[in-house]
Protein backbone atom coordinates (compact mmCIF):
# COMPACT_ATOMS: atom_id res chain seq x y z
CA UNK A 1 0.00 0.00 0.00
CA UNK A 2 1.51 2.84 -1.10
CA UNK A 3 1.13 6.45 1.13
CA UNK A 4 0.89 9.64 -0.01
CA UNK A 5 2.37 12.52 1.59
CA UNK A 6 1.23 15.99 1.75
CA UNK A 7 3.05 19.16 1.45
CA UNK A 8 2.14 19.71 5.52
CA UNK A 9 4.85 16.80 5.82
CA UNK A 10 7.69 18.17 3.80
CA UNK A 11 7.38 21.73 5.69
CA UNK A 12 7.06 19.64 9.04
CA UNK A 13 10.64 17.39 7.98
CA UNK A 14 12.41 20.72 6.24
CA UNK A 15 13.00 22.92 9.15
CA UNK A 16 15.36 25.90 9.03
CA UNK A 17 18.74 26.16 11.01
CA UNK A 18 19.28 28.30 13.75
CA UNK A 19 21.56 31.13 13.13
CA UNK A 20 23.28 29.77 16.63
CA UNK A 21 24.15 26.66 14.09
CA UNK A 22 25.20 28.66 11.44
CA UNK A 23 27.84 30.12 13.59
CA UNK A 24 28.96 26.68 14.53
CA UNK A 25 29.18 25.24 11.43
CA UNK A 26 30.90 28.20 10.39
CA UNK A 27 33.66 28.06 12.64
CA UNK A 28 34.03 23.83 11.80
CA UNK A 29 32.87 23.21 15.65
CA UNK A 30 29.31 21.85 15.17
CA UNK A 31 28.46 19.11 17.74
CA UNK A 32 27.15 16.75 14.82
CA UNK A 33 25.13 14.11 15.95
CA UNK A 34 25.31 10.60 13.96
CA UNK A 35 22.97 7.64 14.80
CA UNK A 36 22.19 8.82 18.50
CA UNK A 37 25.68 9.99 19.23
CA UNK A 38 26.54 13.14 19.56
CA UNK A 39 30.30 14.77 20.25
CA UNK A 40 30.17 16.29 23.60
CA UNK A 41 31.64 19.52 24.61
CA UNK A 42 35.18 18.82 25.84
CA UNK A 43 35.73 16.83 22.57
CA UNK A 44 34.63 19.75 20.36
CA UNK A 45 36.35 22.47 22.43
CA UNK A 46 39.66 20.08 22.13
CA UNK A 47 39.61 19.67 18.31
CA UNK A 48 38.72 23.07 18.10
CA UNK A 49 42.02 24.16 19.53
CA UNK A 50 44.03 21.67 17.58
CA UNK A 51 45.55 22.97 14.46
CA UNK A 52 43.53 22.22 11.29
CA UNK A 53 45.09 19.27 9.75
CA UNK A 54 44.60 17.49 13.36
CA UNK A 55 40.84 18.14 13.73
CA UNK A 56 39.76 15.26 12.58
CA UNK A 57 36.78 16.33 10.84
CA UNK A 58 35.87 13.22 8.56
CA UNK A 59 36.47 10.99 12.04
CA UNK A 60 33.85 13.14 13.89
CA UNK A 61 31.22 13.91 11.32
CA UNK A 62 31.38 9.74 10.71
CA UNK A 63 32.79 8.84 13.82
CA UNK A 64 31.44 11.04 16.63
CA UNK A 65 31.90 8.30 19.42
CA UNK A 66 35.82 8.01 18.53
CA UNK A 67 36.40 11.79 18.96
CA UNK A 68 34.54 11.47 22.57
CA UNK A 69 37.03 8.26 23.08
CA UNK A 70 39.98 10.39 22.42
CA UNK A 71 39.27 13.51 23.52
CA UNK A 72 38.36 11.41 27.22
CA UNK A 73 41.95 9.99 27.20
CA UNK A 74 44.21 13.27 25.98
CA UNK A 75 45.96 13.81 29.29
CA UNK A 76 47.04 10.50 29.80
CA UNK A 77 49.99 9.67 27.66
CA UNK A 78 49.65 5.69 27.87
CA UNK A 79 45.63 5.86 27.93
CA UNK A 80 45.60 7.69 24.57
CA UNK A 81 48.31 5.56 23.10
CA UNK A 82 46.24 2.53 24.08
CA UNK A 83 43.30 4.05 22.58
CA UNK A 84 45.01 4.71 19.12
CA UNK A 85 46.44 1.04 18.88
CA UNK A 86 42.80 -0.29 19.62
CA UNK A 87 41.56 2.07 17.10
CA UNK A 88 43.96 1.32 14.18
CA UNK A 89 45.12 -2.64 14.74
CA UNK A 90 42.44 -5.07 14.52
CA UNK A 91 43.05 -7.66 17.21
CA UNK A 92 39.58 -9.45 17.03
CA UNK A 93 40.31 -10.36 13.42
CA UNK A 94 37.44 -9.95 10.79
CA UNK A 95 37.00 -6.00 11.22
CA UNK A 96 35.90 -3.61 8.46
CA UNK A 97 38.00 -0.98 9.11
CA UNK A 98 37.88 2.83 8.85
CA UNK A 99 38.06 4.60 5.73
CA UNK A 100 41.23 6.15 4.35
CA UNK A 101 40.24 8.95 5.14
CA UNK A 102 39.71 8.63 9.12
CA UNK A 103 43.31 6.73 9.19
CA UNK A 104 45.02 9.49 7.70
CA UNK A 105 43.81 11.59 10.20
CA UNK A 106 43.72 9.07 12.97
CA UNK A 107 47.67 8.87 12.24
CA UNK A 108 48.18 12.44 11.90
CA UNK A 109 46.58 12.89 15.53
CA UNK A 110 48.56 9.90 16.89
CA UNK A 111 52.07 11.72 15.33
CA UNK A 112 51.01 15.09 17.06
CA UNK A 113 50.44 13.89 20.33
CA UNK A 114 53.48 11.56 20.57
CA UNK A 115 55.33 14.90 19.65
CA UNK A 116 53.68 17.86 21.02
CA UNK A 117 51.39 16.38 24.06
CA UNK A 118 53.24 13.17 25.18
CA UNK A 119 56.50 15.24 26.23
CA UNK A 120 54.80 17.74 28.15
CA UNK A 121 52.93 15.30 30.01
CA UNK A 122 55.63 13.25 31.12
CA UNK A 123 57.70 16.54 31.73
CA UNK A 124 54.24 17.53 34.03
CA UNK A 125 54.67 14.44 35.84
CA UNK A 126 58.33 14.21 36.21
CA UNK A 127 59.01 11.15 33.75
CA UNK A 128 61.29 13.14 30.99
CA UNK A 129 63.63 16.24 30.72
CA UNK A 130 62.63 18.69 28.26
CA UNK A 131 62.87 18.14 25.09
CA UNK A 132 62.19 19.68 21.58
CA UNK A 133 59.50 18.56 19.81
CA UNK A 134 58.57 19.00 16.01
CA UNK A 135 55.04 19.31 14.33
CA UNK A 136 53.13 16.56 12.63
CA UNK A 137 49.60 18.46 11.48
Amino acid sequence: MERSVSPTDWIRLRRPREPAVDARLSAGILCIELHGERIDERATRLFASLPYGCRLHATRSRFPHVANRLAARWNDADGFRNAMDDLLVDRRGGRQGFPPETVFELLALRTWHEERVEPRLRRAAGLVPALAASSAC
